[in-house]
């Protein structure tokens, strides 16, 4: 389960922290984005908006590891006065054999 700090500590720099333990050696992407009426609602465009992304090389079996997902500079200025923000947390993981998984979380954060 990720921990989400508030909106106000996201704008400031604050990292979302995902704790991953894979099955099998893989390596993992990870990104927090919002959907398109989020991003127009919040002033951010007018597409699907990835706000931040984690990417490591290999997450050995069974330990966990953690991984931190810090927001980009232009997103984080106008998310200083949003008061709520539904966005979705996606990891991707790859194994050496080309095999993927996708898990997707969705998350209301709040100031």
């Amino acid at each position: 389960m990720p921990s989400f700090p508030p909106i106000g500590k996201l704008a400031a720099g604050a990292r979302v922290t995902v704790k991953l333990t894979p099955s099998a050696t893989c390596s993992a992407r990870i990104a927090l984005a919002v959907t398109a009426s989020e991003a127009k609602r919040l002033k951010l465009g007018s597409k699907i908006v990835t706000l931040g992304t984690s990417r490591t090389t290999v997450l050995p079996a069974g330990r966990a590891t953690s991984v931190a997902v810090v927001l980009a500079k232009r997103y984080r200025a106008k998310l200083r006065s949003a008061r709520r923000l539904n966005a979705r947390l996606v990891v991707v993981c790859a194994d050496g054999a080309g095999s993927t998984f996708t898990g997707e979380l969705a998350a209301c954060i709040r100031r």
